[in-house]
Formats: structure tokens, sequence, C-alpha cells
């Protein structure tokens, strides 16, 4: 890590900015920075405390304990696992949307990067 990098960061953590310092420095190199998302999905099966979750016609098993009142059909958005709140179909429509126009753009913003490291 460079130290430039090192000396942003410390400033950041003494503004308040970033809050909790890593017990691991690697984890804020650029390379290993990332972010968790939390995406709507559409119950279509629940058992309990336990349901299953489908976005783009994927499903993932997910906990519904945190919110106990959501019933298939619902929109939750799910976190690490968790259905964290329901959401209405419409807003739960509007965050795919979102969501799928951000990829586009990162798919979008990959290919100009690769045709520029292409040899002419």
């Amino acid at each position: 890590m460079s130290s430039d990098y090192s000396k942003r960061l410390s400033d950041r953590y003494s503004k308040g900015v970033l809050p909790l310092e890593p017990s691991n420095p690697r984890i804020l190199e650029p390379s290993s920075l990332t972010m968790c998302l939390a995406i709507p999905l559409r119950l279509v099966s629940v058992n309990g405390t336990d349901a299953v979750g489908e976005v783009g016609g994927i499903q993932r098993e997910v906990s519904i304990m945190m919110t106990p009142d959501a019933k298939v059909g619902d929109y939750v958005i799910v976190h690490a696992g968790f259905a964290i709140q329901v959401l209405d179909q419409k807003e739960a429509e509007e965050n795919l949307e979102l969501l799928r126009q951000i990829g586009e753009a990162a798919e979008q913003k990959q290919e100009e990067v690769r045709r520029r490291r292409r040899p002419a």
C-alpha cells in the first residue's frame, strides 16, 4: 500500500469519514475494496422463518426471521442471507431497474478498458 494512500485513509479516519479502522490493513488496498448490496427478492415459498426468494430466475434461500410478516409474493430486501425489509412491488421494481442500469454501466466501462488495453 502506498504511503500517500495510507495518509489519505488516515486523514479520513481522523475526520470520522471512515469510523472503524480494520485490523487487517490489506483490506484498505484499492484492489480489495468491495461493497455489499442488499438485493430485492420476491418470495416464492415460506416455511416458518425459512423462505426462498427469486430474482431474475435465480432462487436463493433466505431467512425471514427479521421480517416475520413476510409472505409468499412479497418483495424483501435481502442482505447476507437475511430479509431485512419488506418492500412494495413498485419500490422493488425500481430498485431492480437501478441495479440493472448499474450492471450495464459497469459492463460498458469494462469493455472500454479492454479496448484501451488491446494493442493497436
